[in-house]
């Protein structure tokens, strides 16, 4: 079960199917003809309200069960209030420039979802797990497959769609106790219907993970930025090398610190499709030189590094990532503390 109230005075919002949708990171870290900083040219706010209760059963002991679930997601999306961000402040002021705002101008957007709305989710799927080890597997796969149906007879929209998730992660045990080696592939695709943009990004798993969102950042590609990969369907991995360097006592508590590294990338599979047609042939000024490349082939959007593991007890695990993007086009550096390893 969850129940959570997020708010988001500046999400990160790049644009659909990924290398389509430019990100201009000098632009970003540049100044309007005001001398307002453009740093939060890449983002909206958003509050979401999202309620949810899944069920898990088995069918074949522990190693084969269904799942069951409904969610809610209310989603509120604006503008960043700049005003608010800039009170008080003599000095860095923050421009009013916007993709999003852009986005609305132009139609890109369409008006009934642009400021969000209200869906619910029913989700049914199965359950193939037969890990060693919860916390870090050395043995076994983890696979799981969900349908989607957020019909628009349970929203405050005139819209419905279908979902597909499919995730498979595998490990292998290197050195006994020591090394171990970890994998997982994702793809998460519209089956049917329009999916509005503020539901695209959501990346769905089952417990005892939750649904996060899109991808890029600390929970799917790490080192490129949160949400740079958005579209209607997507596919994403990660390949960790881990290795424990320390095994020792601690206050009469198991203790170990390991090592990791990894490469991690996702692309957009199924393209949204988007109006631009309201877009002007030559920008504004106070606009980057480009914003959409139609013709740009969508690629793998890799990231890479390396990460440090506290573990007490098997059970409790501290990790703290390092990434790197492998292009500038989707960012740079990424430092992400979190409990548990990614998968």
């Amino acid at each position: 079960f969850e129940a959570s109230y997020l708010t988001e005075k500046s999400l990160d919002f790049f644009g659909f199917n990924g290398y389509q949708a430019v990100y201009d990171w000098e632009y970003e870290a540049s100044y309007d003809s005001e001398g307002l900083a453009n740093r939060l040219f890449y983002r909206h706010s958003r509050k979401l309200l999202r309620l949810k209760a899944d069920f898990q059963g088995e069918i074949i002991g522990q190693k084969l069960r269904w799942l069951g679930g409904i969610a809610y997601y209310g989603s509120s999306i604006d503008l960043v209030d700049v005003n608010d961000l800039n009170e008080g402040k003599d000095d860095d002021l923050l421009s009013d420039n916007s993709l999003y705002g852009s986005y609305l101008d132009w139609g890109i957007i369409k008006a009934d979802q642009a400021k969000g709305g209200n869906h619910t989710i029913l989700k049914g799927g199965l359950v193939y797990d037969t890990r060693d080890n919860e916390p870090n597997p050395f043995t076994g796969v983890w696979s799981e497959m969900q349908l989607h149906y957020a019909p628009s007879f349970l929203s405050n929209t005139d819209y419905s769609y279908g979902r597909i998730i499919l995730t498979h992660r595998q490990y292998f045990t290197l050195i006994p106790e020591w090394m171990n080696f970890a994998y997982r592939l994702s793809y998460q695709g519209k089956l049917g219907g329009e999916m509005p943009f503020y539901m695209m990004p959501f990346m769905f798993q089952s417990a005892p993970k939750l649904t996060r969102d899109g991808v890029g950042g600390a929970k799917t590609v790490r080192g490129v930025k949160r949400n740079r990969i958005v579209g209607d369907g997507f596919a994403f991995g990660n390949v960790e090398l881990r290795g424990k360097i320390l095994r020792t006592s601690l206050f009469k508590q198991n203790f170990y610190i390991a090592l990791s590294a990894f490469v991690d990338a996702g692309m957009v599979t199924q393209k949204y499709n988007f109006d631009y047609s309201g877009m002007p042939d030559v920008l504004p000024d106070d606009l980057p030189d480009q914003i959409l490349d139609l013709d740009a082939n969508e690629v793998p959007h890799i990231g890479f590094g390396g990460g440090i593991h506290f573990a007490l007890n098997q059970n409790f695990i501290l990790t703290v990532d390092y990434g790197m993007a492998a292009k500038k086009a989707d960012g740079e550096t990424g430092l992400y503390i979190n409990l548990n390893y990614l998968f």
